[in-house]
């Protein structure tokens, strides 16, 4: 599934500038994507959350499927400038529903691990689909970024 566009919240914007005192290095890890339901809408789209916890506090992310809380740590990353532009990228994720069905899926999530797994700086979210969709057991789901990356920073 090719992700849409990646939306950034306030407080993610200000960490990246470097004049928050609790800053996200983009070219250190870890960072992990996270799954949810319809249901994490209202505070996905709240401008002013800052941590992973604030997303529907203890429900609303994704399960079944042999998907894990707390989503999967993303590997093969790249932050890598090229004139006056900067790449974020990583390998395409990939969940296999196994054993039951990943049930609802709707949004990604990227965040920056602080210590656990329900821990960590929001970063940005992208809505995979306008409604909730389920991967079926023996299926994968490939979060597919663009060939330009998760995102470019000019």
């Amino acid at each position: 599934m090719a992700a849409g566009a990646w939306n950034f919240w306030t407080e993610s914007k200000v960490k990246l500038s470097g004049t928050s005192a609790s800053g996200i290095n983009l070219a250190t890890g870890p960072f992990r994507m996270l799954l949810f339901d319809a249901g994490a809408s209202a505070s996905i789209s709240a401008v002013a959350i800052t941590i992973q916890s604030e997303i529907a506090p203890g429900s609303n992310e994704v399960s079944g499927g042999r998907y894990v809380a707390g989503g999967i740590t993303l590997s093969g990353l790249t932050w890598a400038s090229s004139g006056v532009n900067a790449k974020f990228d990583f390998t395409d994720p990939i969940w296999t529903a196994s054993g039951s069905a990943m049930s609802a899926v709707k949004y990604a999530v990227i965040v920056r691990s602080v210590t656990a797994v329900t821990s960590g700086f929001l970063l940005c979210y992208s809505t995979l689909s306008a409604s909730e969709f389920d991967v079926t057991v023996g299926n994968t789901l490939t979060i597919q970024l663009a060939s330009t990356g998760c995102f470019t920073l000019s």
